[in-house]
């Protein structure tokens, strides 16, 4: 899903919300909703995160940025964090 977001007199294309792959992970206590993802973007306005930053598909940088604002508890935040490091040993 691309997520385009209205900034102040400009339209930014945020990039592929990394967040549906998020939903399906295994063992996640709380999937990230809609209210997550409004903050994550807001995040990455606010931080001002280039949208070539979340089109990046390498392993080595499979996290988003400010993921845990995705992420609703720490033991979910660890999860991912344990995940994504498998997933990069992997290859």
């Amino acid at each position: 899903m691309v997520v385009w977001v209205m900034g102040p007199g400009r339209q930014v294309e945020i990039g592929r919300y990394k967040g549906v792959g998020l939903r399906e992970l295994p063992g996640l206590k709380k999937k990230p909703s809609t209210s997550e993802l409004l903050d994550w973007l807001k995040l990455l306005l606010a931080e001002d995160i280039a949208p070539d930053v979340l089109r990046e598909s390498s392993v080595k940088k499979s996290l988003p940025p400010l993921y845990g604002a995705l992420l609703k508890n720490e033991q979910d935040v660890h999860l991912f964090e344990r995940l994504a490091f498998m997933a990069r040993r992997a290859q």
